[in-house]
């Protein structure tokens, strides 16, 4: 009843998804560009699957096999970087019992989500997403830290100078704060290599927390000319700006942006983190965040496990009246060789007799099934189910996840009379 019957084969021989499926990275690629030999063919090139732990065996001894299989000098997986799992609110996700997060019902920006999400990774051990530890990770980590950092700093250099200072001579502090930035972009590119993306945000904020410091130890507000603090606190915004793109990118291109420069962060090279800066006009300076609130936090956990009617699929009346459902009579059945859950059923529709498969082996004596009148969609789209010809459906109600067969409560009604 699963997979793709294998053509030629015996019945009950089925294609796995996951022999089928990995093809796809292939595929796809070569659907996507001509060149896609440069990705496949090419010794300088990378693969790198991003996967859950339960999907390793597919990506790592059946896809490479395959791949050896094809004896086309096609590359073998680079890395196959697996995760392990997320739970939702102590529970596992499931989209059917609407027990997930909705990209596209969030009313905050995306660049928060992708930090947290980063912030849990279940890198080492599986990780539980709360919208309580989000709120908490947002506000009293991301926005404490680095939001504050940032429009601190900024704000100051725009109060004071209204472009980036030119420094004097910097003091020995200065310089090791430099060199602190050095390390840290290093540090974090480093993990990103490695595939620890965790660790790598760690790096980039504990930058943002040195920053913090050395600003509330300088205090140059209090100072007659702030420039080399300024200077040098306005390194590590940019450095910033760099680091957290990766994770956060349209939050490190309005960094970017409040430095005046007006290239997609994202593309900037990452040595960029390292080098001077020189004494240019300021973009506008705003606050780089917003914090969450409680009444939103309540709202999303709200949605968890209830079903909203208006979001269900609905259908015309057109559409409707276009569906095209007949009585019919079972006029003989049998079971389908190596399936245990499916029939074939030879049905009288009024005007023509149709061959149907069914799903009812478990519930249904084969015996019992002939002569009953039952519902059946007419004017489906004929389809090979198990290798059988299927034209149409018949109808069945699921009681407790088995089916029951849908028949007219007067037996005498006529076969072939459509249902309205």
């Amino acid at each position: 009843e699963w997979g793709i019957p294998i053509p030629g084969e015996k019945r009950g021989k089925s294609i796995y998804v996951w022999f089928d499926a990995v093809i796809g990275y292939l595929s796809a690629t070569k659907e996507f560009t001509d060149n896609w030999e440069k990705y496949w063919k090419n010794d300088e090139a990378e693969t790198y699957y991003f996967i859950g732990k339960d999907n390793i065996p597919f990506h790592s001894i059946i896809w490479p096999a395959m791949l050896l299989g094809m004896k086309s000098n096609l590359n073998l997986p680079y890395c196959v970087s697996a995760n392990e799992f997320l739970n939702l609110e102590g529970k596992q996700f499931s989209t059917s019992r609407n027990w997930a997060v909705w990209l596209n019902k969030l009313d905050f920006e995306a660049d928060l989500l992708r930090y947290y999400l980063t912030a849990i990774m279940p890198e080492k051990g599986d990780s539980n997403f709360t919208w309580d530890n989000l709120k908490e990770k947002i506000n009293e980590e991301l926005i404490a830290t680095l939001g504050n950092f940032v429009h601190r700093v900024l704000t100051l250099v725009e109060s004071n100078f209204g472009e980036i200072p030119h420094p004097d001579k910097l003091s020995e502090e200065d310089k090791e704060l430099l060199d602190f930035i050095d390390k840290k972009s290093r540090k974090t590119g480093k993990f990103i290599d490695n595939r620890e993306f965790k660790k790598a945000l760690q790096e980039a904020m504990s930058l943002a927390k040195q920053g913090n410091r050395y600003l509330s130890k300088k205090e140059p507000w209090n100072q007659d000319d702030p420039k080399n603090s300024l200077y040098v606190s306005t390194r590590i915004v940019n450095a910033l700006a760099i680091l957290i793109a990766p994770f956060m990118p349209s939050k490190a291109n309005e960094i970017w942006q409040m430095l005046g420069k007006n290239e997609d962060v994202t593309q900037v090279r990452w040595e960029k983190a390292r080098e001077d800066l020189d004494n240019r006009e300021l973009g506008d300076v705003n606050p780089l965040f917003e914090k969450l609130d409680k009444e939103e936090i309540e709202k999303e956990k709200s949605k968890l496990g209830k079903e909203e009617e208006e979001e269900m699929n609905k259908i015309s009346l057109d559409d409707f009246q276009n569906v095209e459902m007949k009585i019919g009579q079972v006029l003989d059945a049998e079971s389908i060789e190596g399936s245990d859950n499916l029939i074939k059923l030879n049905v009288d529709i009024g005007d023509e007799e149709r061959q149907l498969v069914a799903g009812l082996a478990q519930t249904h004596k084969i015996e019992e099934l002939k002569g009953r009148k039952v519902v059946v969609l007419t004017n489906l789209e004929e389809a090979e189910i198990f290798g059988v010809k299927s034209q149409g459906m018949v109808l069945a109600a699921e009681e407790d996840g088995e089916p029951i067969l849908l028949e007219p409560e007067d037996q005498d009604v006529e076969i072939g009379s459509p249902i309205k």
